[in-house]
């Protein structure tokens, strides 16, 4: 295993530690809970959907990335008087599209080092896997959900 696999876990959690001491995270969820006043729930999750996957692309670990925005989703779904339990879970799809980037995750970051794959053939195979979980995960919080009692 290469220091780098090392080095970046360690940098994702002070990364995680400084946004939080900051309040820097809580910032700019307030930044975009203003933007969103008014629009459609669909519509919400659609655009915390993109804002997750963009948060996403600087956070190698799913579980900090959680960490730091899962509150932030639940906070934004009161304020927005939408279903937390139905934004939540829109948020959970969306953190689990960590596979852009090498440095997303540390598997895809050893797996890379060992050569078995380019960042071209990782983007390309990630942004193709983004847009079919993205219309999947809409169709699911707007169709399936509701009819097991999840709605926003």
């Amino acid at each position: 295993m290469e220091w780098s696999v090392v080095l970046l876990l360690g940098a994702s959690l002070a990364m995680v530690e400084a946004l939080n001491a900051t309040e820097a995270i809580n910032w700019l969820a307030q930044t975009f809970f203003i933007a969103l006043k008014g629009l459609a729930p669909t519509m919400v999750g659609f655009l915390l959907m993109f804002m997750i996957i963009v948060i996403r692309l600087s956070f190698p670990n799913l579980l900090t990335m959680i960490a730091t925005t899962f509150p932030l989703v639940l906070s934004m779904a009161v304020s927005l008087d939408i279903n937390p339990i139905w934004l939540g879970l829109i948020g959970i799809s969306a953190s689990a599209l960590g596979i852009f980037l090498p440095t997303q995750s540390l598997a895809l970051l050893t797996t890379y080092n060992a050569g078995y794959y380019s960042i071209r053939d990782l983007m390309r195979a990630g942004t193709t896997t983004a847009f079919i979980i993205i219309i999947i995960t809409t169709l699911a919080a707007n169709f399936y959900w509701p009819l097991l009692g999840i709605s926003p």
